[in-house]
């Protein structure tokens, strides 16, 4: 199993976090992170997707989030976040549904 990133997650975590760590410190971590993850692409399409009048999700990042994970092929979506993605493609779980899945 590999592990997927949409792009914009690293943005969403250095906005997140910039404010409690030095630049120096942030980078370094979410270098440690992208050596450790493949990171899926939010381009034109995702962002084209997100944006039209057909697509199903309520908040653009959820959308974006949404079709970067089924663009990049993934099998399902891991989010604290699960009730935003009731019209997901794919299966989605909170971190903690998955993690008794997988036992």
């Amino acid at each position: 199993m590999h592990h997927v990133i949409a792009a914009l997650s690293f943005s969403t975590t250095a906005y997140l976090l910039e404010r409690k760590l030095t630049y120096d410190e942030l980078s370094t971590i979410l270098r440690q992170f992208a050596s450790i993850v493949e990171i899926a692409s939010v381009d034109e399409r995702v962002v084209r997707k997100s944006l039209s009048t057909t697509s199903r999700f309520n908040d653009i990042e959820d959308a974006m989030q949404h079709y970067a994970a089924t663009q990049s092929g993934c099998d399902f979506i891991i989010t604290r976040n699960v009730k935003d993605f009731t019209q997901s493609d794919i299966p989605v779980y909170t971190p903690d549904e998955f993690l008794n899945k997988r036992n």
